[in-house]
């Protein structure tokens, strides 16, 4: 019997023990989860536009020569000229009231980037792409508090004219984003799109082409949120203010734009959807994707720049997407797989 009462009271103990070692497990395992994506958020999350950029290689692999213009140009200072751009932005750092070093980090960057000499690139940008997409990583990387000192900011870019006679002559400025567009950042992505049309044209055209089915994806994103821009902004007969109206402007030039990708290409017309497309015919044309790295994200702009200045290669205006559930898949999925 005594034999009998320890086997029971081991089974018990070994049992009850087992669920304890694997909530402490559990426990541990929700904190390490909880802590990786603080320290993600955190490091990547400086607005909520980055996640697209830091999976777009994946996304639209056709893109990857943005990945590595903004990655380039989000890497810290280092080499010859760190010591011209630590002169320029001792400058701005004395003149900063306040988050001294915060402005002293942005402007080493914001220096850099605008140099023409400097190697963020392999490949050479002409002044006004560069202006571009300076611009783009800076509003879509830098917190807002820091843009809106916009005195800081000018006179970071009054300063990036005098590093050399290129720059003096084809000087870049400070893009004020918000005070031009509603939802700027969907503007910015929509030019993204148009200056990446030939590209896109290209792909589509070539049927065994691997990126054919993410060149569509990106497509039917392009048309879902200029409906959704326009149908917010434009269709209606009010009045409009002064950023309504320059949204709808540049709305009817991207308009015209997209449909010179339809115009006189009937081997592709069938995977290009029309702009007036309602939700069933873009069902029909458009492959199903239910993963949410869409192409909406909340406020970002870019500058008046037309689209006959655009880029014809992939280097073209960016925007980074983010969305706090697709950060907390890919923390998720990245932890189970290294754990």
């Amino acid at each position: 019997m005594l034999f009998l009462y320890k086997y029971i009271f081991y089974k018990i103990f070994s049992r009850t023990l087992c669920y304890i070692v694997k909530a402490i497990y559990f426990i541990f395992t929700f904190i390490y989860n909880i802590i990786k994506i603080s320290i993600i958020y955190i490091t990547y999350n400086r607005t909520d536009y980055t996640f697209f950029m830091f999976n777009i290689k994946n996304i639209y692999p056709f893109l990857n020569e943005l990945w590595d213009l903004y990655e380039g140009f989000d890497k810290p200072v280092k080499g010859d000229n760190e010591s011209l751009y630590d002169r320029y932005c001792n400058l701005v750092k004395e003149e900063s009231n306040h988050d001294k070093v915060k402005y002293y980090d942005i402007c080493m960057k914001l220096i850099r980037n605008l140099d023409p000499s400097s190697k963020v690139v392999e490949k050479k940008l002409s002044p006004t792409h560069r202006c571009i997409n300076v611009n783009n990583w800076l509003y879509n990387t830098v917190e807002k508090k820091y843009l809106n000192n916009k005195h800081i900011i000018d006179r970071i870019f009054e300063l990036s004219k005098t590093i050399s006679p290129e720059n003096e002559n084809n000087g870049c400025f400070f893009y004020t984003y918000d005070e031009i567009y509603v939802e700027p950042i969907n503007i910015i992505q929509l030019k993204m799109f148009d200056a990446n049309i030939a590209v896109i044209k290209s792909i589509l055209e070539g049927e065994r082409n691997p990126d054919n089915a993410s060149a569509q994806k990106y497509l039917c994103k392009f048309v879902r949120l200029y409906k959704k821009m326009y149908n917010t902004y434009c269709s209606n007969t009010r009045e409009k203010n002064y950023k309504e109206n320059k949204t709808c402007d540049e709305l009817n030039t991207l308009s015209s734009s997209y449909g010179m990708l339809r115009l006189g290409k009937p081997d592709i017309s069938g995977k290009v959807p029309s702009l007036d497309a309602n939700e069933h015919e873009l069902f029909e044309i458009c492959p199903q994707d239910n993963s949410e790295a869409e192409l909406l994200p909340q406020e970002g702009d870019i500058s008046g720049t037309s689209t006959s200045s655009k880029i014809s290669t992939t280097i073209g205006t960016m925007a980074g997407v983010s969305s706090v559930f697709a950060l907390l898949y890919k923390v998720k999925r990245n932890f189970y797989l290294n754990v």
